[in-house]
């Protein structure tokens, strides 16, 4: 039913994308009239299929329900806790420039998780997610290579990252992980506006790869720094070579699982399958 109002332009979501037959005659029309069946069609939501792999295609709709909102459990107060005391530091001391470099880096990724948050995005700004990580990216980008950068000059003036603390080495991973986001956001908004079906896989399988290692990263440095201000002197036997060789396997172990998570992305995903 027409109710009198000119339909926004409509743009198929991932999925309606992904399933349109290229060679089948009237693909135009095929999205029209997806546009003139649904009264909300201009409501996509292609922010959550690029971050948080929530395609319908994928994985059935309460997995994907309880995986985001024990994310959002797990995250949204950590970073919320970390980013009043960082406000009570600056009212303190009037600023943050005697905080260390972790700590600043710290109170800058408790922002990003704010803002990448798939609980905020979808009920807030569901309807304009292309720009939304288009501003993520261009946020995130200044601020990972010059983590990495930093990482380097360290590496030029120490030889090796051995007597670098637990916490600054999980930023530095941390940062790499924002380099999949960055290439896999990228590449699945260049595919998707050009109609390029294997980029937009290719970038959503890209982006899966920090969705389960950053929060990983995050729990490891919230160990490291209970474990500093709690159990001082345990914290003090992870400084030996023995605990950094306890800290290189749980890095190699978060790795591993990211990418794994990233395999059985693509071995699930139905998109994928009709390409073989």
């Amino acid at each position: 039913m027409s109710s009198g109002k000119p339909l926004l332009p409509y743009h198929p979501t991932i999925q309606e994308f992904l399933h349109l037959d290229p060679n089948q005659e009237g693909v135009h029309h095929q999205i029209q009239d997806m546009s003139a069946n649904s009264s909300s069609a201009y409501n996509f939501s292609l922010g959550s299929d690029l971050s948080n792999c929530s395609s319908s295609t994928l994985f059935s709709k309460p997995l994907t329900i309880s995986i985001n909102i024990a994310r959002a459990i797990l995250i949204l107060p950590l970073a919320v806790i970390i980013l009043h005391l960082a406000c009570q530091r600056w009212k303190k001391r009037g600023s943050l420039t005697d905080a260390s470099n972790c700590d600043i880096f710290t109170y800058h990724l408790a922002v990003m998780e704010l803002l990448g948050n798939d609980c905020t995005i979808d009920l807030a700004f569901q309807s304009y997610n292309e720009a939304f990580s288009l501003l993520k990216v261009a946020l995130i980008t200044p601020l990972t290579f010059i983590i990495l950068y930093m990482a380097y000059q360290r590496w030029k003036q120490q030889g090796s990252w051995t007597a670098e603390s637990h916490c600054d080495v999980f930023t530095y991973h941390l940062a790499v992980m924002e380099l999949f986001t960055i290439l896999g956001t990228a590449a699945t908004l260049l595919g998707y506006f050009s109609r390029f079906k294997i980029m937009v896989l290719v970038g959503m399988n890209f982006d899966a790869v920090p969705y389960s290692g950053e929060t990983l990263f995050h729990d490891l440095t919230c160990v490291e720094r209970y474990l500093a201000v709690v159990h001082p002197l345990t914290y003090r036997g992870l400084k030996t070579a023995r605990g950094v060789r306890i800290r290189n396997v749980m890095i190699g172990c978060v790795w591993l699982l990211s990418f794994g998570w990233m395999l059985v992305r693509s071995l699930r995903s139905d998109s994928l399958q009709a390409w073989g």
